[in-house]
């Protein structure tokens, strides 16, 4: 495939005589159409050619890490440290309890993630 482009019509009405030579029969015809503007050249899309997809394992359910209540307690000092020792006291009521020691271990991870939250470096 051969694509030509041509800035203005009379540029292409040169080009076309220089082609055909002293057949210039239609050179006279056209070039009153000056006010045409050239077209951008339709070039066809090639079909998208799908590649196979390698098939979706499921990951395993990500396991929460685990803390010891000495991290929790960490945590708690940094907040203490910080003057917000009744931010922890709060969120220990929302754990159900009034000390860190009363914390069940299933619990420790989920008040580890609030102590993050909470910009506590665990």
């Amino acid at each position: 495939m051969i694509n030509l482009t041509f800035e203005t019509f009379d540029e292409m009405v040169v080009f076309a005589k220089q082609i055909l030579g002293n057949q210039t029969a239609v050179g006279a015809s056209v070039s009153a159409h000056t006010d045409i503007k050239p077209s951008m050249p339709v070039i066809p899309e090639a079909p998208a050619i799908q590649q196979p997809q390698a098939p979706v394992t499921p990951q395993a359910p990500t396991q929460m890490p685990t803390y010891s209540i000495d991290q929790i307690a960490v945590g708690a000092i940094q907040l203490k440290d910080a003057g917000r020792l009744g931010e922890f006291q709060q969120l220990l009521a929302r754990f159900g309890v009034a000390a860190l020691t009363q914390l069940q271990p299933a619990q420790l991870p989920e008040i580890a993630a609030e102590l993050q939250k909470m910009g506590v470096k665990l």
